[in-house]
This record gives C-alpha cells, structure tokens and sequence, in this order.
C-alpha cells in the first residue's frame, strides 16, 4: 500500500477497530473500547497481537485463497 492509502482506513477501522487519529485497542492503549482517547497506556516497547490482528490474519487468508485471486490482480 502506498502512504495514506485510503484502503489501510477502512483496515484500521473495519477490521483492527481503530478510529481516525487513535491507536489500536489492546497492548498499547489498555482504556475501555469507545473511549475517544486512550486514557491508559501501556507498554509501547510490547506488541502483542490482539483480536484485531486475527480478523486481518483472515480476512488476508480468504483473500490470498480465492482460486481467482491471481486472474484479478494487477501486473
């Protein structure tokens, strides 16, 4: 993805649950979901995968996986 792909949007918000301007619920920001700011952080040096992750694991699995996948990509 290029910088600023409107697609890498809709990843954060879709999939990792993540709002405009916000980082990603889990290691990071330890507040409540729904929360307009992370009020709690946590450690930033830990990254630990989150539910978040899994949905774009799978979703990236379905796509990779889809017997049609190569005919419709670009070259």
């Amino acid at each position: 993805f290029q910088q600023d792909d409107p697609v890498l949007d809709l990843i954060d918000q879709k999939i990792l649950g993540r709002s405009p301007g916000s980082v990603v619920p889990g290691g990071w920001c330890l507040g409540e979901p729904g929360n307009s700011t992370c009020l709690t952080w946590g450690d930033a040096s830990i990254l630990r995968p989150g539910t978040g992750s899994q949905r774009l694991e799978k979703a990236i699995v379905e796509l990779l996986s889809n017997g049609t996948f190569r005919s419709r990509q670009c070259i």
